[in-house]
């Protein structure tokens, strides 16, 4: 009995001390990342929102434009079109795919925590040809290395895609987007797309 109360609080310690040590803000401030092979920025607005994407993409900040040059409609902008075909699985992949990525250590960080995940969407081949994130910098997702939002990236590249109608063929881009929650433990989740 005794053990089991040793083990019990030798537990509770390490949790506790695990929780207390300083955690590194890998986006203090904005700033430009240069990794192995790739650059990323970080983007810290005024009202304390950080956007995360890599320097090579080119709509982060686009708003939405058709091909032809023409002014993209109120039924577009407001989303009352549909831009992309409905299917059964794209929703839970990129869920598990945005919740999974996370290491244990990262988990543990931001349980329970939502970052936002935004796909630009290729409208000739339906696939992701640009990822970026937002979070506010007081969320524990400032805690989480650039190289896992990376991995994120090209998974969601590399594992996704989608059926464009013909009024998303219209558009440049396509922008799809979601909450993100974090679970302590991987597992299926079907993200509500924005």
């Amino acid at each position: 009995m005794k053990t089991d109360y040793r083990l019990l609080v030798t537990i509770i310690l390490l949790f506790v001390v695990q929780h207390m040590m300083p955690q590194i803000n890998y986006y203090p401030s904005t700033k430009t990342f240069y990794e192995d092979g790739y650059v990323y920025q970080c983007d810290l607005d005024e009202s304390g929102m950080l956007t995360l994407y890599n320097k090579d993409n080119r709509f982060t900040y686009a708003r939405y434009a058709n091909r032809d040059g023409t002014r993209v409609s109120d039924d577009v902008l407001l989303g009352r079109v549909q831009l992309i075909e409905d299917d059964n699985w794209t929703r839970r992949k990129c869920g598990e795919i945005a919740n999974n990525v996370f290491s244990s250590s990262e988990r543990v960080n931001v349980a329970n925590g939502e970052y936002f995940v935004r796909l630009i969407v290729n409208t000739f081949t339906g696939k992701v040809d640009e990822v970026f994130f937002r979070f506010m910098y007081n969320d524990p997702f400032v805690t989480v290395p650039v190289s896992t939002f990376r991995k994120l990236e090209l998974e969601l590249k590399e594992k996704i895609w989608f059926t464009i109608t013909p009024a998303g063929k219209k558009l440049k881009f396509i922008q799809i987007g979601w909450m993100q929650e974090v679970s302590p433990t991987p597992q299926l989740e079907k993200p509500k797309l924005l």
